[in-house]
């Protein structure tokens, strides 16, 4: 028996099934084809893969007990995973590849009470009557426990350090209220057909929102009355989002719902292409800049070719692990792998061998490199020392699990406090402190130094700084335009008077034209221009008729090949630097590498390592610089008259930079995390004195030298512009052009802090930037990006160009890719952070909904039916609450990564897929909670960069499954929800045999298929998966089962009861 699945597009899936409806073979799209053995039983016991050519790629074997449950899976490169059972089928143990054994234990009911890991710790659960989880512990003792009402809904649970959060529903079920661990109330309503129609925050801020017709999102309407609105076609998808301001963003979509073409207020389109097996292949930009994509047969990226026809491949191995990645110049680099997919070897292009060794849990303990080996210690599974040449850092924690010290290799000690929500409250090292308070809704209100100074934060409806009071009393306010960007930043002394004042005017895209400058009496005029990719074309400076021009051009990638600076009148008053006149050209290699620069003054050529970084600068600057296996920059070396002058740099383990000696002067950096990046805390000498402290709350606010404190006072760009002594007198002054280049400096202080409020290297004239150091003069980073970059976006795989060729709208604090500046969001960011709440809410009662119902059925797969419903839940209110407004904002991977594994919830996710994947439902459902709780309680304490990971993962997924409401294996008739199926698109007419059982398995999402005799009506929920198969006198309903490669079957049965009426009538019956 062939089932055939096609569309308007082209051929999907071919199906040969077996008489007992298995399915004997599946070949996708890409012309792989799946082949299913069976044993007597009718139990798979192995699939090979094919190559559309018809070569055997691959082979899996399963292995099964007496009772018919999996015993064994074998991978094709031979690893072996075990599994014991008991006469119910709950899993006893479980032995991965490697050998290392989990076991599991079980109540009269099959509930999982206990969990044995092969380091020896533990987790345990208790349920009530019901089999909701009521009490857990972790494996660091930590007792959780949940109570539920009489509907088995969640309405307190009860962390190990006492505090709380609840909840209260209305009669069917909807959230009323959510009360957080500080108990802050939030307050949500719903129309007739319960839909969220207000939510309103602690502080009294209300959100609001209006649907149309077929109850999708239409306005959004935030706590100032500024209303965002939203259009689709006919398949539910967002064909537009109109802003407050009335600028539109459109977008267009293939007959698959395949995002196609988006179109930018200007009416600049970027363009999408796609294979028949739904990868994207082309990316084309409004000046025509293509670049190309090529895959496997298995959808592994094997090619990216860049607008300059340079490629980039990749190759796997068996289990589609990426073993080779070879860059235009040639160079490649390789990866080994354990059985469980730890990487155990990586070689850099450079042809440096890094060694990793796991323990039993997955855990990194040992890394080798060259001669420097790094070793890794941890007690009760959180990491608690590492050893490296530079001696030992030191990790403790409360019995929490919340870090409370953390020891640098110098011996410097870091201590932290909470408050009694779980906030940080202080961080303390020796004599140099810092304190927070927060408001209602978890925003810092206060930021206090040890020496007493404090700063104050005030912000509005929306949740924007609308004031900060800085700790010399004076004070910098805010105002914003209808989107959300500052619009006007007055700062004003004590008395009231204006010191400094930047007024700003935007564009239809949100991006800055033009910059009104007041400093004291004298007013510069900054005007900004840029192509149809939003790259920065020009940036003009006047004073009256005094004016400073410059102009860029790019090449298809976004290398900047040339440079023009004219100079009209006197511009002194505005620069105090160097400028000179004329053009400057470059010139890039195929791994848009700069490898030479032209002027009329001067010549430079710049030669680079086999990693990829630079090694030397020639002309008249002669600049060395040295790495070390890391790829880490340890030594700079210029000359003056010369003279060699020699700047040297150490690091940590985690690539921290640690000291700065320059020509023999050593200063010690003392460092913390916090919104997944590190921060200078204070500066000593080679004797450990204290030279220099920051404080920093949501931006940098003082630094004390010598005894005195100073205020940084900084431009909505977040460039330092002034330092303030106690009195408000300004004692430095900056200005910068759009890269970061110094046009004016006057400093009576020392201060190494300047553009984005980042640390400038005045020896080099580089920025540190965390991962790698900026070079402003270039506009590159020294070395290549180690973030792979956005197949949608090609501007991020340049590994060299800052900020996206944009730097007046983006920047890049981690080194690792560029994000948006939070001043220039079109919509406050503070208004996702209020909006998280509900959306993991949604989420997680849709999955649970999901989750239990297929569990207490026993039929279908709990692991898909969870994670359908989650992601369902967190689409439809990432819609909802407006995430789609942000379609520019990247995921800032390396910071989002740094935040979850700070506090352990990249073990709480690694875990709860351990638990999904091994069939252990309770264990699984707590844990996708409790780790959903603690990225919530993370997005609280560290925003900004989680709202883009959360936007990144689910904010693209709204479009269909997030407007509908079906709910797969009903039993009854009678539960059919009719407003699913009056907005189905017809696809038309499918031929299939007398019995329908070559029918489609899948088509457009919310959509459905009729018979030649127009007898059968075949309906395809929101992720476009057969549901229903509808005839006049009755209604099959299918049931989704995964076999263990991960391929779904669809399993026919009959629901209960007669068609409804009103279905009837739909379909012409």
């Amino acid at each position: 028996m062939l089932s055939s699945i096609s569309d308007d597009i082209g051929t999907i899936q071919n199906t040969v099934y077996r008489e007992d409806g298995q399915p004997l073979s599946v070949r996708n799209a890409s012309g792989t084809t799946f082949l299913y053995n069976y044993d007597a039983e009718g139990l798979c016991t192995s699939i090979q893969v094919q190559s559309p050519d018809g070569a055997l790629l691959y082979t899996y074997t399963y292995t099964y007990d007496e009772r018919h449950y999996l015993s064994s899976m074998t991978d094709t490169l031979g690893n072996v995973q075990t599994f014991e059972t008991d006469a119910s089928g709950n899993i006893l143990a479980k032995t991965d590849a490697l050998g290392n054994r989990t076991e599991y234990t079980y109540d009269i009911q099959s509930n999982l009470v206990k969990v044995l890991y092969a380091d020896g710790t533990g987790e345990s659960f208790t349920y009530d009557a019901e089999g909701n989880v009521i009490t857990s512990v972790n494996r660091l003792g930590q007792t959780v426990t949940m109570e539920y009402d009489k509907l088995n809904r969640l309405k307190k649970i009860t962390y190990p350090d006492g505090t709380k959060e609840s909840y209260t529903y209305d009669a069917v079920g909807n959230v009323l209220t959510h009360t957080s661990v500080t108990g802050a109330v939030t307050t949500y309503t719903y129309d007739c057909t319960y839909q969220v129609t207000s939510v309103t925050d602690a502080a009294g801020g209300v959100i609001s929102y209006t649907y149309d017709d077929l109850g999708r999102v239409e306005t959004v309407t935030d706590c100032l009355g500024n209303i965002t609105s939203y259009e689709y076609d006919k398949n539910n998808n967002v064909t537009a989002m109109v802003y407050p301001d009335k600028t539109r963003v459109t977008m267009e979509y293939d007959a698959r719902n395949r995002l196609v073409a988006q179109t930018d207020a200007y009416g600049s389109k970027t363009t999408y292409t796609y294979d028949n097996s739904d990868y994207l292949v082309a990316v084309t930009t409004p000046l025509g800049a293509k670049t190309v994509y090529e895959y496997d047969c298995f959808g592994n990226l094997t090619l990216v070719k860049d607008a300059r026809g340079n490629s980039t491949t990749y190759t796997y191995d068996a289990l589609s692990r990426v073993i080779s990645v070879t860059n235009p110049l040639g160079n490649t680099c390789t990866y080994e792998y354990d059985a469980k997919g730890n990487v155990i070897s990586a070689t850099d292009f450079g042809g440096n061998t890094s060694t990793h060794v796991y323990d039993s849990m997955g855990r990194l303990i040992q890394t080798g490199l060259g001669e420097e080996t790094v070793r890794y210690t941890y007690r009760n599974g959180l990491l608690s020392a590492v050893t490296d040449a530079s001696g030992v850092v030191k990790y403790e924690y409360d019995t929490y699990g919340r870090l409370i010290s953390e020891t640098d290799s110098f011996g410097n000690e870091i201590k932290y406090t909470y408050d009694a929500y779980g906030r940080i409250e202080t961080l303390t090292s020796g004599e140099v402190s810092i304190s927070y308070t927060y408001d209602i809704l978890d925003r810092i209100s206060t930021v206090t130094d040890a020496h007493g100074n404090v700063t104050t934060y005030t912000y509005d409806a929306c949740g924007r700084i609308i004031s900060i009071r800085h700790a010399n009393g004076m004070e910098t306010a805010y105002t914003y335009n209808l989107c959300g960007q500052v619009e006007k930043e007055n700062v004003t002394d004590v008395k009231g008077n204006i010191v400094m004042e930047y007024s700003y005017t935007h564009g239809l895209n949100g991006e800055i034209l033009t910059v009104e400058e007041t400093e004291g009496n004298t007013v510069t005029k900054v005007a900004y221009t840029y192509d149809k990719e939003m790259r920065l074309t020009g940036e003009t400076r006047s004073q009256g008729e005094n004016r400073l021009s410059i102009s860029y051009t790019y090449d298809a990638v976004g290398n900047r090949i040339s440079k023009t600076t004219t100079v009209t009148g006197d511009i002194s008053g505005m620069v105090n630097e160097t400028i000179e006149e004329g053009t400057i050209t470059y010139t890039y290699n195929a791994w848009n590498q700069l490898v030479s620069e032209k002027q009329e003054s001067d010549d430079s050529s710049y030669t680079y390592d086999e990693s990829g970084a630079i090694s030397g600068i020639n002309g008249d600057k002669n600049i060395t610089y040295t790495y070390d296996a890391k790829g880490r920059l340890v030594k700079y070396v210029t000359r003056e008259n010369g003279t060699p002058v020699i700047t040297e740099y150490t690091y940590d383990y985690q690539g921290t930079r640690t000291s700065k000696t320059v020509d023999g002067k050593e200063t010690q950096y003392i460092t913390y995390s916090m919104n997944g990046l590190s921060y200078v805390l204070y500066e000593a000498d080679a004797s450990g004195n204290i030279e220099a402290e920051y404080v920093r709350g949501c931006q940098l606010h003082t630094m004390t030298r010598d005894s005195e404190t100073y205020v940084y006072l900084s431009d909505a760009h977040m460039d330092v512009r002034a330092l303030a002594d106690s009195e408000g007198n300004l004692v430095n002054r900056y200005r910068y052009d759009a890269w970061g280049n110094t046009l004016y400096a006057e400093e009576e202080v020392e201060n190494p802090y300047r553009y984005c409020q980042e640390e400038y290297d005045a020896e080099s004239g580089n920025t540190y930037l965390r991962a790698r150091y900026y070079n402003a003069t270039s506009a590159n980073f020294l070395s290549a990006d180690a973030y792979a970059g956005e197949l949608n976006n090609p501007m991020t795989l340049n590994k060299y160009a800052y900020a996206g060729a944009n730097p007046v709208m983006y920047a890049d604090p981690s080194g690792y890719m560029f994000t948006i500046i939070e001043t220039q969001l079109r919509i406050a960011m503070e208004n996702i952070l209020r909006n998280m709440e509900q959306i993991h809410y949604t989420g997680m009662f849709c999955g649970f909904a999901s989750a239990i119902d297929t569990a207490l059925s026993g039929e279908g797969d709990v692991m898909t039916s969870f994670m359908q419903g989650y992601v369902t839940g967190v689409a439809g209110a990432s819609v909802l609450y407006g995430l789609m407004a942000f379609p520019s904002i990247m995921l800032e991977v390396k910071m989002l990564i740094g935040v979850f594994q700070s506090v352990g919830v990249g073990l709480g996710l690694y875990y709860m897929n351990e638990a999904w994947d091994d069939g252990n439902v309770p264990l699984a459902v707590y844990r996708t909670m409790m780790t959903t709780a603690d990225i919530m309680t993370l997005y609280q304490q560290f925003g900004p960069e989680f709202a883009n990971g959360w936007r990144y993962y689910f904010g693209n997924a709204g479009g269909q499954s997030a407007t509908s409401s079906w709910v797969r294996n009903l039993d009854n008739t009678s539960d059919l929800n009719v407003d699913d199926f009056i907005s189905l698109k017809d696809n038309g007419v499918v031929k299939v045999n007398t019995s329908g059982s070559d029918r489609p398995l899948t088509g457009a999402p919310n959509s459905y298929y009729k018979t030649g005799n127009g007898e059968h009506i075949f309906v395809y929920d929101g992720d476009g998966k057969l549901i229903y198969d509808i005839s006049s006198s009755r209604v099959k309903g299918f049931k989704i089962n995964i076999d263990p490669n991960g391929i779904e079957h669809y399993q026919a049965y009959k629901l209960e009861g007669a068609v409804p009426d009103a279905i009837k009538e739909l379909f012409g019956w």
